[in-house]
């Protein structure tokens, strides 16, 4: 199944208000994000790097490799839908070629890895500051993309809810798509978090062919629904408590008026188990592998806690 119309389908689709939570069109230059930055193993120099600019159109150039000339072509990145805020050439965030830069195209591309004059590497960038969601359900961050690249170039989307000190893979592979795409995606993790961040990663492993344009991204936006007020979800949530936490063995849950229904998320948004529970109830968590969890109530209240 779709892996959003999954979520769709577990969480229900309200007709609750979504709020814009953030948003980053790349036309004042996309200071809220920093670019080529070494998290998660990122190249702060190299083969390729994040850039913001309006390049569209493509070219011809040059490069050395083990002391012989070689020639080559870009092709111009595609135009922009009308969906896209300045389309059809607006200013977006997208992967350069250090050897396009040098021969002044400045277009989405990149140097493929060969292994021999060009080594494998990959590109961070990351939210600057913190998105709150707190008091937010349902929290999904839409943005469009290209990428054509290969099986072995691909794009990737992280997100954290430690202030930036750990990021955690939530998609891969965005690739195969040569032309501007929408895409939407939801995790219950992002729910009711003070401090939650994205990245995108390119990733540019070796490979014996490669297709431009590479991962380029516009049109960022995060939105969050409101089924209760901030206050109210926050002292609703109060009344339910989770203990030990950390824990090995079993979670025991208090603090509940009546039988409640809930699922357990791990970091990726994945479903682990499922059930119902009644108030002072044990939970089993010895199969869990040790990391951070969250389990959902039905009435949306979430608590995080962490299996050792």
């Amino acid at each position: 199944m779709n892996k959003l119309l999954f979520f769709a389908l577990i969480f229900g689709l309200t007709s609750n208000a979504q709020t814009t939570l953030f948003s980053e069109n790349f036309e004042t230059g996309g200071t809220s994000f920093t670019l080529n930055t070494s998290d998660s193993g990122g190249a702060t120099s190299g083969s390729n790097l994040w850039v913001v600019n309006n390049a569209y159109a493509g070219g011809n150039g040059s490069l050395i490799c083990l002391g012989f000339p070689f020639n080559y072509s870009i092709q111009s990145t595609p135009n922009q839908p009308g969906g896209i805020t300045a389309s059809p050439n607006s200013s977006y965030l997208h992967i350069l070629s250090q050897e396009a830069l040098n021969d002044n195209i400045h277009s989405s591309s990149y140097m493929s890895a060969d292994g021999i004059c060009f080594l494998p590497e990959s590109n961070f960038s990351k939210m600057a500051a913190a998105i709150s969601t707190t008091g937010y359900t349902n929290v999904s961050i839409d943005f469009w993309w290209l990428c054509a690249g290969s099986a072995n170039a691909f794009g990737e989307l992280y997100y954290s809810i430690d202030g930036g000190n750990t990021w955690v893979l939530n998609n891969t592979n965005f690739n195969n798509q040569s032309s501007w795409v929408q895409t939407s995606i939801s995790n219950p993790v992002w729910d009711n978090q003070a401090d939650l961040r994205f990245a995108f990663r390119f990733v540019n492993n070796t490979a014996s062919t490669a297709a431009d344009p590479v991962f380029s991204i516009d049109d960022i936006i995060v939105l969050g629904e409101t089924p209760l007020g901030n206050h109210d979800f926050n002292k609703q949530s109060n009344t339910i408590n989770l203990s030990p936490n950390p824990s090995h063995d079993f979670i025991k849950i208090s603090g509940l008026k009546q039988i409640e229904n809930y699922t357990i998320y791990n970091v990726l948004g994945m479903e682990t188990h499922k059930g119902t529970i009644s108030n002072n109830e044990k939970i089993d968590i010895q199969n869990l592998t040790n990391g951070f969890y969250f389990i959902k109530f039905k009435n949306k209240r979430i608590i995080k806690f962490i299996k050792k």
